[in-house]
């Protein structure tokens, strides 16, 4: 996601990183991005065009929504199952 907002996405640098292609780590997203005309292909590296900008802004506000949801959820537990940081040293 974050090679997306930069513009680029490096399939040596995410196999490098992760062990992973692009296309291993993320067929169906590469899959859109690609037939959605967002990503256009250099050599190893796709780059963005003013599609895939827009498409990599609402794919990252999805993920920062998912991310309040699940702390919302986490604010909500009983206290019995939250972990005070005294638990850790006992």
């Amino acid at each position: 996601m974050m090679m997306m907002g930069h513009g680029v996405l490096d399939d040596k640098l995410l196999k490098q990183h992760t062990g992973y292609s692009l296309w291993q780590a993320f067929p169906v997203e590469m899959t859109y991005l690609l037939s959605a005309g967002a990503l256009i292909k250099q050599g190893d590296q796709y780059h963005t065009n003013t599609h895939g900008q827009f498409i990599a802004l609402k794919m990252f506000s999805g993920f920062l929504a998912g991310m309040d949801y699940l702390r919302e959820q986490a604010r909500e537990l009983p206290l019995s199952m939250q972990n005070s940081p005294s638990s850790y040293l006992d």
